[in-house]
C-alpha cells in the first residue's frame, strides 16, 4: 500500500502526478497503521487489532478506489469534449493500481487469518480419537 502511495496515481499525456501530491498520504498513513497493528498482533488472540488493521486497509482501498473513479470520470468528460484521444491520454498510474490491489489484498488476508483461527480464538480442531488396537488373528 505504501509503495503505491508514493508512485504515480494519474498519467496525462506522458506526465504523471504522484500519490503524495494528494490522497496518497492517506493510503500511506493507513498502510503504516495496518503494518503496526499486524506486527503488534504477533499471533496473540486480539480481534480488535486485526479488525483495526482491516479497517485501515479498507480506508486505503476506499480512498484509492474513489480517486480511480474520479480519474475515469475526467477521462470520460475529456472524451466528450475533445474526442477519443484524451480518453486514452488520461489514465490511472501504476501507484494507484498497486494501492487498490494492496489494500484489497490486506483486507482479504486479515479476513482469512481471522477465519483460519476460528473467529480469532485460535481454536484448533480436536484430534480424532485413536483407533482401537487391532487384535491378532487366531492361528488356524
Amino acid at each position: 500500500m505504501a509503495i503505491g502511495g508514493f508512485g504515480p496515481w494519474v498519467t496525462v499525456l506522458g506526465f504523471s502526478a504522484s500519490g503524495t501530491e494528494g490522497d496518497g498520504w492517506i493510503v500511506i498513513a493507513a498502510a503504516g497503521v495496518a503494518a503496526g497493528l499486524v506486527f503488534w498482533h504477533d499471533n496473540v488472540p486480539s480481534v480488535w487489532r486485526l479488525g483495526a488493521a482491516a479497517l485501515a486497509g479498507a480506508v486505503g482501498f476506499a480512498v484509492a478506489a474513489y480517486d480511480w473513479t474520479q480519474i475515469e470520470s475526467v477521462a470520460a468528460d475529456a472524451n466528450e469534449e475533445f474526442g477519443e484521444f484524451f480518453e486514452v491520454a488520461v489514465s490511472p498510474g501504476w501507484g494507484l493500481i498497486i494501492s487498490v490491489l494492496a489494500s484489497a489484498s490486506l483486507v482479504t488476508a486479515l479476513l482469512v487469518h481471522y477465519l483460519k483461527f476460528d473467529g480469532g480464538r485460535f481454536g484448533r480442531s480436536t484430534p480424532a480419537p485413536a483407533s482401537p488396537p487391532e487384535t491378532p488373528e487366531p492361528p488356524n
